[in-house]
């Protein structure tokens, strides 16, 4: 067969993004490789937007998924606030006031969309806390979608 168009699935994928122009006649896949003919359906070129089923194609754009949830600082104090540690390491509370500052920077900060202040504020205010207090607040700041670190 000539030059065609076909979509590349790896180790058994349904969906893909990769499309590739090649003559079969010459072209050696790669282990695990499957390509499909393809014709675009109504000029969709977006290989996403092709299932496959078996050795055959179906067009199939999927569903938007649902953005996440917004950040909750208020919510993510509340948790930090409620949680069990405090009884328990009675020592830690005078840190309790450094954390709800931190929120009000975290607010202002996330409105203004500078999520690299919101990291280095949040690595500025972690120098002085004891490392479960630490693990507790990162916790509960990816419970509750607020992005506190990198990664």
């Amino acid at each position: 067969m000539a030059d065609a168009l076909y979509l590349q699935f790896l180790d058994g994928a349904t969906r893909t993004e990769s499309s590739v122009f090649v003559d079969l006649r010459y072209y050696i896949p790669a282990p695990g490789e499957i390509l499909l003919p393809w014709s675009p359906v109504d000029g969709d070129m977006c290989a996403s937007n092709y299932r496959r089923e078996g050795n055959s194609l179906v067009y199939e754009v999927p569903s938007p998924s649902a953005p996440p949830p917004k950040p909750d600082p208020d919510a993510m104090l509340t948790a930090i606030w409620d949680d069990p540690v405090w009884q328990s390491a009675p020592e830690a509370r005078p840190i309790r006031p450094q954390l709800a500052a931190m929120k009000d920077l975290l607010k202002v900060y996330l409105e203004r969309g500078e999520i690299q202040r919101v990291y280095e504020a949040w690595e500025d205010i972690k120098i002085g806390l004891p490392a479960p207090i630490a693990a507790l607040v990162e916790g509960y700041a990816a419970a509750f979608n607020v992005p506190i670190k990198e990664g």
